[in-house]
């Protein structure tokens, strides 16, 4: 649809008049543009169960020296803080609700799905059984 103004304004023109043209060379690290995607972390984490450096995991703990409302709500935001900090399906799992998940990981029943998911350090391994030969004399 024309409003007959095309012929009295060139947009074209006076876009390029005051258009911003970066001629200097790009100072972004393209080779770090894979570590820093998020599908290659959740990737990472799910391959080698480590969790970046950065991040620690989070953890379940008593509240003792909680003794008024104020106390409460910063242990409450800080629990909150934690679950936030966990990959987005393991938080969807939990219906992205902290407290469905702290009450999962405070049932000592879960901690082979919380091994699963990564949050709970995994089994040792057996120890191979020591087998011992005993030469008879003859």
């Amino acid at each position: 649809m024309s409003d007959g103004n095309e012929k009295l304004y060139d947009f074209k023109a006076r876009s390029d008049e005051t258009a911003t043209e970066c001629k200097d060379p790009s100072l972004t690290v393209q080779s770090d543009a894979v570590d820093a995607d998020i599908n290659t972390i959740v990737k990472r984490y799910g391959i080698t169960g480590q969790m970046p450096q950065a991040l620690r995991l989070p953890e379940y703990s008593d509240y003792e020296d909680v003794f008024d409302f104020h106390s409460a709500q910063l242990a409450i935001l800080e629990g909150e803080k934690q679950f936030m900090s966990l990959p987005a399906d393991i938080r969807a799992k939990f219906e992205n609700d902290a407290g469905q998940f702290f009450s999962y990981a405070a049932n000592p029943d879960n901690i082979d799905g919380l091994r699963e998911l990564g949050l709970a350090k995994p089994l040792a391994p057996a120890p191979e059984p020591v087998v011992t030969e005993v030469d008879k004399p003859a």
